[in-house]
């Protein structure tokens, strides 16, 4: 895991370098060429030039539009540096002066324009590095577009921010939308995801519920989106993820069977990069008997703060906690990171001393992954030793392997060669087999399973490629191939009391030379924002289903972080511009001058985050949310449920998963114990902002409905009558 990490940062380096991209000071505000713009500006306006630019810079504006009641213009000069802007705004009497205004190169000025009514009205632009350079335009401002948007204290958005991706809340009769006022086109296809499902255009607005959050992916390429792979084609990405303020209580009907457990009234996500639910959430257990294992992410939050909020354990760095409650992923160093041969080499009383070192602790797996996945036998043997030696000496250790897995692998129904097929998984519920060599038996008769008591279930983020079925990736069979996986791991003998574990990732790994996720942050001392270029981040519906099934089908979860606790502060950013991986892409300062040098940086304190990490918020979530279902949790029967779709009665068949997947059906399963019992439902093939009234029946086979909306998945306990 922890060279996860650090392939990230190599394909960081790669992405910058391919595409181009120093770090770089920018106080240019201007493109030094028109063909600098390959954009189609064909549909924004032109406006009328009052007072031309008479210096020899040659101020003029290419065009401009006007989202909300923000007016912006594409400005063009035959020379660089003459931003940022003084702007003066004139209409009938009134009269409005903006000191300072900023953009990116060749890129949109925003002008914020309120209190214009509707009509004409006048823009004067001087340089505040050079005085002589001015310029005086007429416009006009639409009122009814002005209104459009909601007002900023109903939602709020981070990430991207720059000319690609511009996606915005409106509000039009009391209902919401998410609206990307971008319009950007530059002949490339554009695809959309809207909480990992492909939407259609969002340029005319789609409606959506509040009290969710929402993320917006875009990608650019110069060919077809199925050819998405295929690092020769010119591609963009950008990501945006916008919480819409709102209460959905969605109350069960009176008389019902079932009481719905809604996201809680006072759970938001931060508004800041940084998670808050070690602060937010009420003191909580994790249900009884599961394992939640994470990392502290806030430096200014204690272990404790972690332990009273349903975490069970956190990694063996943190001090001052009991070695039971601590988790670890052993990685290659530990073994000085050298290779098999070496550790081929070793005796049994050198690998029994090796495993005497790791000490006491709750929670211990192996990443020792500069070997093959499929262990050679003089590698599976020394690690057979290592964890005989571990378990002697520990027997309440939690013992698995990340690295070389379970037996049976979550491969998110491709076969051997890659291709999408569930159907080809079907036959695993009635002569389940290893896909794992290394479960094979040694000629002694010793194998991991008497081992490992732990079964790793891989739900890492999968590439975004279409499984030939119009709207779907891969990442839509996510959570039905995790519960595939999990129930054939049951299956095996060996495995069958292990405790199940999803391993989770917050992000999305590279594997095709993907191009960058800019991230913009802003700063106050000196003004300005920072650009960071990093990786796509999970959509928080998948974060809640994986949180929610993790511990309702499984025994908990282990969420991977990329750091130690983070800082706060909006100017917490050690940039170090000798290292492009560690750099912003672009620094914009507010006054064309400043420097990074100057950030506000306090060197005792760690870094603040570099993007946005709302998904530990919405795994803490449905560790909560399964809290108040533990009492059924603990020691209950598992079970799916029929359900009523499409016109017909689907009666679950143990392959239930694989049939959800290979059909497009919703998932609905069950945990009863006594009269008690919890529903859990799914539907991951359904647009992100779709709402369906599922007919199901209970375990006590009376007939109910639950609501399942868009990707997220629906949580209900009740008890039979």
């Amino acid at each position: 895991m922890h060279s996860e990490k650090n392939r990230a940062v190599f394909f960081l380096v790669v992405f910058l370098v391919m595409a181009g991209i120093s770090v770089r000071v920018l106080h240019d505000l201007v493109p030094e060429s028109r063909q600098a713009l390959t954009r189609d500006l064909s549909a924004f306006p032109v406006p009328r030039v009052m007072e031309p630019d008479t210096s020899l810079h040659r101020l003029s504006v290419v065009c401009y539009r006007q989202i909300g009641n923000e007016i912006h213009l594409l400005p063009y000069a035959e020379s660089p540096g003459l931003a940022p802007f003084e702007v003066t705004i004139e209409q009938d009497g009134f009269h409005k002066n903006i000191a300072q205004i900023s953009s990116l190169y060749g890129s949109w000025l925003r002008i914020p324009a309120e209190g214009l009514k509707d009509g004409p009205f006048s823009i004067s632009l001087r340089s505040k590095p050079d005085s002589t350079c001015r310029l005086r335009l007429a416009l006009r401002f639409d009122r009814p577009a002005g209104e459009e948007i909601a007002d900023s204290s109903q939602w709020f958005r981070q990430g991207s921010d720059d000319d690609l991706l511009d996606v915005r809340v409106c509000l039009k009769n009391g209902k919401y939308y998410l609206k990307d006022f971008a319009n950007y086109n530059d002949g490339r296809t554009r695809t959309y995801f809207l909480e990992g499902m492909i939407t259609d255009s969002l340029e005319s607005g789609i409606e959506v519920r509040p009290g969710y959050l929402y993320t917006v992916v875009a990608r650019w390429i110069d060919g077809p989106y199925s050819q998405w792979w295929n690092a020769a084609h010119e591609r963009a990405s950008r990501q945006q993820t916008i919480w819409i303020d709102g209460h959905d209580a969605t109350p069960t009907p009176p008389g019902h069977q079932l009481t719905r457990i809604n996201m809680p009234g006072w759970f938001i996500p931060s508004r800041r990069l940084n998670p808050h639910f070690d602060k937010l959430f009420p003191k909580f257990k994790a249900p009884e008997g599961k394992l939640v294992m994470m990392y502290r992410l806030n430096h200014d939050t204690s272990p404790a703060a972690y332990f009273d909020r349903g975490v069970t354990h956190l990694p063996r760095w943190e001090s001052g906690i009991d070695p039971e409650k601590q988790h670890w992923t052993e990685a290659p160093g530990f073994f000085e990171d050298r290779g098999e041969e070496w550790f081929g080499s070793l005796s049994r009383q050198e690998v029994e001393a090796y495993a005497d070192r790791v000490g006491k602790i709750g929670v211990y797996a192996y990443d020792f992954e500069f070997w093959h996945r499929n262990y050679k036998p003089a590698i599976k043997e020394r690690l057979l030793w290592f964890s005989k030696r571990l378990k002697e000496t520990h027997p309440d250790l939690y013992l698995f392997d990340y690295w070389g897995g379970s037996a049976y692998h979550n491969t998110t129904f491709q076969d051997k060669d890659g291709y999408f097929a569930p159907q080809n998984s079907l036959p695993d519920y009635t002569a389940p087999r290893s896909n794992h060599y290394n479960f094979i038996k040694n000629k002694d008769g010793d194998f991991f399973g008497r081992y490992f008591n732990v079964t790793p279930v891989d739900v890492y983020p999968r590439p975004p490629l279409l499984t030939g079925n119009g709207n779907f990736t891969l990442n839509n069979y996510l959570v039905l191939s995790a519960i595939h996986a999990s129930r054939i791991n049951r299956l095996f003998d060996f495995q069958k009391d292990n405790k199940t574990i999803w391993f989770a990732w917050n992000r999305f790994m590279p594997l095709y030379q993907d191009p960058p996720f800019p991230t913009s942050v802003t700063t106050t001392s000196p003004e300005g924002t920072l650009v960071f270029n990093g990786l796509e981040t999970l959509p928080p519906s998948q974060a809640l289903a994986l949180s929610l099934f993790a511990l309702t089908e499984g025994d908990g979860f282990y969420l991977w972080s990329d750091s130690q606790p983070w800082g706060q502060g909006a100017n917490q950013y050690a940039i170090d511009n000798t290292q492009p991986y560690q750099a912003p892409a672009l620094w914009q300062a507010a006054d064309g001058k400043a420097t990074t040098a100057l950030l506000d940086f306090h060197p005792e304190l760690p870094e603040a985050p570099r993007y946005w990490d709302y998904p530990s918020d919405f795994f803490a979530l449905g560790n909560w949310m399964a809290g108040q279902t533990g009492d059924i949790l603990k020691d209950g029967h598992r079970q799916d449920l029929s359900f009523f779709y499409n016109g017909k009665w689907h009666t679950p068949q143990k392959e239930q998963a694989v049939l959800a997947a290979r059909n497009h059906l919703p998932f609905v399963t069950a945990v009863k114990k006594g009269e008690a019992f919890v529903v859990l439902a799914l539907h991951s093939f359904q647009a992100a902002n779709q709402t369906t009234r599922l007919k199901i029946r209970l375990p006590d086979q009376t007939e109910t409905s639950i609501e399942l909306y868009g990707n997220w998945p629906s949580l209900y306990k009740g008890a039979s009558r």
